[in-house]
C-alpha cells in the first residue's frame, strides 16, 4: 500500500500533467522524502517552477492527518540564486529530484544549475567569501542581541547566530547541510575543519538560561569563528527603536494567515517530535525558526515559543509550544478563516 506522501506526490504529478502541462517547467521534490530522513511526521517537500502566472494557481497549503503540506512556486531566477549559494536553501537544488519535466530543455537547465552549484562548492576562494558573508550576518544578529533584555528575543537572536555560523563553518568546509535542519548538528560534528571548541560552544549557547549567559556565550562563539576565518569584521549596534523585532500591529488577512499556518505546522510538529525524541538541539533551532515566522505574521498578538525552552524539561517546553499553537489556531478561526485540513488522503483527493 502506498504511503500518504507517495499518494500526495502522485496527486501533484497528475495535477500538473492534466491541468498545467503548458504552464509549469518542473515539479521538484526534496527534503526527507528523498534524503532518507523521513519519519511518521514528515511531509513531502515539493515546489514547481512556473512558466506563467496561471501556474501559480497550483500553489497551495493543506493539512492531512495533522501533517502540513506546502506546494509552492520558485522561479528560475531564485533557483539560479541557489546555485550561487545566495540563501540557505541549497538542498532544494543540490539534493532534489525532478518529479515532472515539461521538456528535456527544462530538465537540462535544472541539471546545469546543479552542476554550477557543485563547481562552486569546489572553489576555495568563492566558498571562503560565502563563509565570511555568513559570519557577517551572525555578527549583525549579535549587534541586535546585545541590546535585548527579553529572554525570548535573546534566544531568538542566539538561534539566528547559531544558524548563520553553522552555515559559515559548512561553507568553509566546502559543503552545506544536505539533509537540512534535521541533521545539521550531526553533520557539523562530522566536519574535519572546525573553529576551536565550536561544538561545545554551540551546545552551551542552547543550554543558557539567562540573558547574560546567552550574550556572553554567543560572544565567545562568534570570536572563535572570526579567528577561524581570519576575519576582522566589525559591527555597529542596532538599537530596538531603529530596528524593531516585531512589526507594528496592522490589519491581518486571516485567509493568508491560515495559509501560513498550513506552511508552519510542520515546524510545530518538528518541535514536538524533537522533544519526544529528546533532541534538545533540533527542538531549539526549530523553535527559533518558528519564532521568526510568528514575529513576522502575527504582530497583533504575542506568541512566545522560546522563553520556556529548558533543555532539562523538554516535555514542559513542548506543552508550552502547543499552547501557543492553539492560540494561533483560535486567532485564525475567530478571524473568520478556514484552515484547510483533511482527516485522510482520500478526503483530500475528493476535493482536489
Amino acid at each position: 500500500m502506498k504511503s500518504r506522501n507517495d499518494r500526495i506526490l502522485n496527486w501533484a504529478i497528475k495535477k500538473v500533467k492534466l491541468e498545467y502541462s503548458e504552464d509549469i517547467s518542473l515539479l521538484v521534490v526534496y527534503g526527507s522524502y528523498v534524503n532518507g530522513t523521513e519519519d511518521p511526521m514528515s511531509d513531502v517537500d515539493f515546489y514547481f517552477i512556473p512558466k506563467n502566472e496561471k501556474a501559480n494557481e497550483l500553489g497551495r497549503t493543506f493539512i492531512i492527518e495533522g501533517i502540513g503540506y506546502d506546494l509552492f512556486p520558485m522561479r528560475w531566477e531564485r533557483v539560479e540564486g541557489l546555485a550561487a549559494l545566495n540563501e540557505s536553501l541549497t538542498p532544494l537544488l543540490g539534493n532534489a529530484n525532478i518529479a515532472y519535466a515539461s521538456s528535456d530543455e527544462d530538465r537540462k537547465r535544472f541539471e546545469k544549475l546543479q552542476g554550477i552549484l557543485h563547481r562552486n562548492l569546489t572553489n576555495l576562494s568563492f566558498m571562503h567569501q560565502k563563509a565570511v558573508d555568513k559570519l557577517a550576518q551572525a555578527i549583525d544578529a549579535w549587534s541586535r542581541l546585545v541590546v535585548q533584555s527579553d529572554l525570548c528575543n535573546c534566544r531568538l537572536f542566539a538561534g539566528v547566530i547559531l544558524l548563520q555560523l553553522a552555515d559559515s563553518v559548512a561553507y568553509q568546509n566546502l559543503t552545506y547541510f544536505k539533509k537540512g535542519l534535521k541533521m545539521q548538528f550531526a553533520d557539523l560534528k562530522m566536519m574535519d575543519n572546525l573553529p576551536d571548541g565550536f561544538i561545545k560552544r554551540y551546545e552551551v549557547v542552547i543550554k543558557a538560561n539567562t540573558v547574560a549567559e546567552i550574550k556572553e556565550r554567543c560572544r565567545k562563539l562568534i570570536a572563535s569563528c572570526k579567528d577561524f576565518l581570519d576575519s576582522d569584521i566589525e559591527t555597529a549596534v542596532h538599537y530596538p527603536e531603529k530596528d524593531k523585532l516585531v512589526q507594528e500591529p496592522h490589519d491581518i488577512d486571516f485567509h493568508v494567515l491560515a495559509e501560513i499556518y498550513g506552511e508552519i505546522i510542520s515546524t510545530f510538529n518538528k518541535v514536538y517530535s524533537s522533544c519526544e525524541n529528546d533532541n534538545s538541539i533540533l527542538a531549539f533551532v526549530s523553535a527559533v525558526c518558528l519564532q521568526q515566522v510568528l514575529n513576522d505574521v502575527v504582530p497583533n498578538i504575542r506568541l512566545d515559543v522560546l522563553s520556556n525552552y529548558n533543555i532539562a524539561d523538554l516535555s514542559r517546553f513542548s506543552a508550552s509550544v502547543k499552547s501557543s499553537e492553539a492560540e494561533l489556531v483560535k486567532y485564525i478561526t475567530v478571524g473568520g478563516a478556514v484552515i484547510k485540513s483533511y482527516d485522510s488522503v482520500d478526503e483530500f483527493l475528493i476535493t482536489n
